[in-house]
């Protein structure tokens, strides 16, 4: 179900965007999307394959940052159902604690019956700056699975994690992540895309 997840990415991309870019400072990290990152090879096929949403998710947060951005990349790492969408980049990102708190209101905000959400902080973000992940559970029918985003902002840099599996099947159920799954691949990642 690469588009409901792709799709539930573009709306906490929007969270991100609204809780990322506030307060000025001097950017000491620069972002990069290396051809290796968190031990997965990018996937530039399935960059292309997923190029709409991509782009979609880019302007979103470019307009919703009004400018502020310096600058944004995305890159897809791995392949299966181990395959992995990177949006992050740098810019004027507000007090890191404050995105801990906006990022929490605004990822809940649209539990439903069918859809919900549970965030929390983490304790190691990978790096400095704070992590936290939004652990989705959606039901769909009568079945029902959960996955997660996980993302870490400095006070100049800022960098989200997600799933993004091959459908192989329409039939076939779409696999689960564990937030614990997702901020561990977004540490890994982090490790090699922020200097």
């Amino acid at each position: 179900m690469i588009l409901l997840l792709v799709g539930g990415g573009l709306a906490v991309v929007l969270v991100l965007a609204v809780v990322l870019f506030v307060v000025n400072g001097e950017s000491t990290h620069t972002i990069s999307t290396p051809p290796t990152a968190g031990g997965l090879p990018r996937n530039t096929a399935a960059e292309s394959e997923l190029g709409t949403q991509i782009t979609q998710q880019r302007t979103t947060l470019q307009r919703a940052a009004g400018g502020r951005l310096e600058d944004v990349k995305t890159a897809v790492y791995g392949s299966g159902t181990n395959r992995w969408l990177f949006l992050g980049g740098t810019g004027k990102v507000e007090d890191p604690d404050d995105f801990v708190k906006g990022f929490r209101q605004s990822a809940t905000s649209s539990n439903t019956g069918l859809v919900r959400t549970t965030v929390n902080e983490l304790s190691d973000a990978g790096g400095d700056g704070v992590g936290v992940c939004a652990e989705i559970r959606s039901t769909i029918g009568s079945s029902s699975y959960t996955t997660a985003l996980c993302s870490w902002a400095t006070k100049s840099s800022f960098g989200a994690v997600y799933p993004a599996p091959e459908r192989t099947s329409a039939l076939s159920a779409p696999p689960s992540y564990s937030a614990a799954d997702v901020a561990e691949m977004m540490r890994r990642i982090r490790a090699d895309v922020e200097d």
